[in-house]
């Protein structure tokens, strides 16, 4: 068993992170935080940082892909997923996109207010367990299956920064139009608020395409 050791760790680009810290090894490019800090934003959001990348930290609009798993803080039942079938859960993503990280438009409102603020200070890499409270989640109306003032926790992954328009995502002949129709459509159907649910990137290539 290696030697553990009581540090503070300073991440160029992300936040401080408290807790001990197993001694780095070559080449792992992640440093595991044992015993995580959990942080309070001015928001209310709580979270603890599991694994802390070396990885860049995206900026407030950028674009990008994280695996996530939602659970109720009530009961710990996983209610969502970007891997749903490891879970129980149903697939509804196209076979192209099943079990693939979920891309998420950073600042533009398109999941819910807590897992944007949680992921936008994450570095790539990362790993962070967030603890959302219902006003940054559903709200007292709740969603669906989700409860009216449910409070939740989302363990989510930050895989990497996206070009929105990258080969996942096929090409257009004008960025502009491509994505007014693909955010047209998504604010048609109402899914604006629950994307993270769905893999936005299907809802940009199906209008593009």
């Amino acid at each position: 068993m290696r030697n553990l050791q009581p540090v503070t760790v300073f991440f160029l680009g992300c936040h401080v992170a408290y807790g001990f810290v197993a001694t780095p090894r070559a080449g792992r490019g992640i440093t595991t935080i044992l015993g995580a800090k959990r942080v309070t934003t001015d928001s209310g959001l709580q979270f603890e940082d599991l694994l802390v990348g070396d990885g860049k930290q995206p900026g407030n609009k950028d674009y990008v892909s994280a695996h996530y798993v939602a659970k109720f803080a009530q009961n710990g039942k996983v209610f969502d997923s970007s891997k749903p079938t490891e879970y129980g859960l149903e697939e509804t993503r196209r076979p192209a996109f099943a079990g693939k990280p979920i891309q998420i438009p950073l600042g533009r409102g398109a999941v819910i207010a807590g897992m944007d603020e949680g992921v936008a200070t994450m570095c790539v890499g990362g790993k962070r367990r967030l603890y959302i409270p219902a006003n940054l989640a559903y709200g007292e109306n709740g969603y669906m299956d989700i409860p009216p003032g449910a409070n939740l926790v989302f363990d989510v992954e930050l895989v990497s920064i996206d070009n929105p328009m990258s080969g996942q995502l096929g090409s257009a002949g004008s960025l502009a139009d491509g994505f007014k129709v693909a955010f047209g459509l998504i604010v048609a159907n109402g899914l604006v608020e629950f994307v993270t649910g769905h893999e936005l990137r299907e809802y940009i290539y199906s209008a593009i395409h």
